[in-house]
């Protein structure tokens, strides 16, 4: 573990307590340029993980809540049994079925085994099941989603999902159900891995553009200064996503000037000769 002295209590912080003190604390911010060395990758790593950890979290708990709802269920129930000879996809009856979802009264799914629709976005469908591709709708339905922006139904090929099998609703929920479980650990990989080198480059270029402007802190200790700083907004936009609040179109404009107000915060309370770190 890191650790470092505090300015005015002597007492030694820990990576964890640091995380939390960076809300409020400016002696964390002074002893992390006058004390720490390097960029403090230990303390970037914890960070990333405490921020991958409540993204995930939030996304696999609602996408788990959605599969388990009483809707879903219903929806699924109602799907006819599948076969699938060499990525062909067929039905009993060979009719198309519209399936409804109880709670918002649209059709969600349509499973269309001898492809009569021809247009899924004149249908209020998310998905679209026809005998060779299975289509899905990312529209948003939100009354404000602009119509230039909304992204076109994407294709994907039966036979790259199915070769010969027969499934019913029930069947299909539960391989849903298993890729979410499955998909958790790589999900957490990638992002943490992801998020790790985004923060690391857009500090360093950022201590680099400040070392430009004639900042008095080297471009390493910058560096330090402006991880930490990115505590707050980052932990915050992940407990935002783990309790699934939305700000709106002002989300995102929120969080960077929570970001950039920290920022000048951090280098306001190092600003003194004897804090300048190496």
């Amino acid at each position: 573990m890191v650790e470092f002295v505090g300015v005015q209590n002597e007492k030694k912080i820990g990576v964890f307590e640091a995380l939390w003190r960076s809300f409020f604390d400016s002696d964390c911010y002074v002893s992390a340029a006058r004390d720490w060395s390097g960029i403090s990758v230990t303390y970037l790593l914890v960070l990333t993980l405490v921020f991958c950890s409540l993204v995930v979290g939030g996304l696999f708990y609602r996408v788990v809540s959605t599969l388990c709802s009483a809707n879903v269920v219903a929806m699924m129930d109602s799907v006819p049994r599948l076969k699938f000879n060499n990525g062909v996809m067929s039905t009993v009856s060979g009719e198309r079925v519209d399936i409804t979802n109880p709670g918002s009264g649209k059709t969600f799914l349509i499973v269309d085994p001898k492809d009569t629709v021809n247009d899924m976005e004149s249908t209020d469908a998310k998905v679209l099941l026809q005998s060779k591709n299975i289509f899905v709708n990312l529209r948003s339905d939100a009354p404000s989603a602009k119509p230039s922006t909304s992204k076109k139904p994407t294709a994907i090929p039966l036979a790259k999902l199915y070769n010969n099998e027969e499934l019913d609703g029930k069947q299909v929920l539960s391989q849903l159900k298993n890729l979410a479980n499955a998909s958790v650990l790589p999900i957490f990989l990638l992002l943490s891995i992801g998020s790790f080198l985004f923060i690391l480059f857009k500090s360093l270029l950022l201590a680099v553009l400040l070392k430009l402007l004639r900042s008095r802190h080297s471009i390493l200790g910058a560096t330090r200064l402006i991880i930490m700083a990115t505590t707050p907004s980052l932990i915050l936009s992940g407990v935002s996503i783990l309790a699934g609040l939305h700000f709106g179109k002002f989300e995102s404009s929120i969080f960077t000037a929570l970001f950039f107000g920290y920022v000048w915060l951090a280098f306001f309370f190092c600003r003194r000769e004897d804090v300048i770190g190496k």
